[in-house]
């Protein structure tokens, strides 16, 4: 909840450059990362092309079948924090011990 408040009052600083998708990858390594790493998961950011944000999946995320519903709310807090309406394509990245 910190975090939020925090990330809240410095989009009202810098909000054009948010807009623009300027500052996607940190809003995902401070603000979701974070609440996903608390379940055993990590998500790292890959790219943004236009609305369309590309995220690498590991950990526990890169086997977990809720993965669609994760995505579907890092969706809305994404247009609740920043106002940018978002798709996210994900790629699940197993572990190397899941390999054999």
């Amino acid at each position: 909840m910190r975090n939020t408040v925090l990330w809240n009052l410095v989009f009202k600083k810098r909000k054009n450059s948010f807009q623009k998708g300027e500052h996607m990858k940190e809003y995902i390594e401070n603000i979701i990362a974070p609440r996903v790493q608390g379940d055993g998961g990590w998500i790292e950011y890959e790219e943004l092309d236009g609305s369309q944000l590309t995220v690498v999946l590991r950990g526990e995320c890169s086997r977990c079948n809720k993965a669609a519903l994760c995505m579907k709310w890092i969706e809305d807090r994404i247009y609740k924090d920043m106002g940018k309406t978002i798709q996210i394509k994900y790629r699940c990245v197993k572990p190397y011990f899941l390999d054999k």
